[in-house]
């Protein structure tokens, strides 16, 4: 979630053109594209139902949550500027909540402050644009 939310606040452009324009992409573009964001949503679906067999999670169905998590991220290319007055940190921490509260997961400040400290690996955040796979 955190990368998702990072790539869509430092990405706003490519983001916004990639969720409004991609059913007007034709031919290699559009399989690129739709691949590339079924394979998103199979990711995070995997670790969703993870903690769900694992008893970590308290949703009903791993596609939905994982749709909820998407969605709110998927927005911030919609009204996120970098000039505005919410920082990167600020919508991180509240998305983050949201996306642990969607799961069933309420953490308390101090847990919420560990799980903000670990790292999140940004390396090759836009290479799929140059990706001629």
């Amino acid at each position: 979630m955190r990368y998702l939310a990072r790539y869509r606040m430092e990405n706003v452009s490519v983001s916004t053109v990639l969720l409004r324009d991609t059913e007007r992409l034709t031919g290699d573009n559009a399989v690129r594209v739709k691949e590339l964001q079924r394979e998103a949503r199979e990711i995070m679906g995997d670790i969703v139902q993870t903690g769900i067999d694992t008893g970590k999670f308290r949703v009903n169905s791993a596609t939905l949550a994982t749709r909820a998590i998407h969605s709110i991220c998927n927005s911030l290319s919609l009204w996120y500027r970098p000039t505005g007055d919410l920082t990167p940190d600020m919508i991180e921490r509240d998305f983050t909540q949201y996306s642990l509260r969607i799961l069933g997961i309420d953490p308390d400040e101090a847990e919420l402050d560990r799980l903000l400290g670990l790292p999140v690996n940004q390396a090759g955040m836009l290479d799929f644009i140059a990706d001629t796979k």
